[in-house]
């Protein structure tokens, strides 16, 4: 699959762009949702075989990183849902059921 975009100037745009800003978790974020656009199976065949071939200390060392990128890349989800307000309407039912008694702190 070829990218329809400018790929690596996007990337180097953004890295800018945030760097400037200083915030580094928006660069992983946007390079990730970059590469979730460009990835085909292809691609994701490869990435298997490198996974596959790496000694012991390299894909302990790959798994701690990824499982730091996978929470941060969800942690920025989260944080971009609750900015756009998709969980309004929860914090209002629950503050609602914790003023009618239906709910206590805890």
């Amino acid at each position: 699959m070829v990218c329809k975009f400018p790929f690596k100037h996007q990337v180097v745009g953004i890295v800018d762009e945030k760097m400037t800003q200083g915030n580094p978790l928006e660069v992983k974020f946007e390079i990730y949702s970059l590469l979730n656009r460009c990835v085909d199976m292809n691609n994701i065949e490869q990435l298997e075989q490198r996974v596959r071939a790496l000694n012991p200390n390299e894909l302990n060392r790959f798994r701690q990183w990824f499982l730091e990128f996978d929470h941060e890349v969800w942690d920025q989800q989260i944080a971009n849902d609750y900015r756009s307000g998709k969980f309004d309407k929860f914090i209002e039912r629950a503050k609602s059921e914790f003023s009618q008694g239906k709910a206590k702190e805890l």
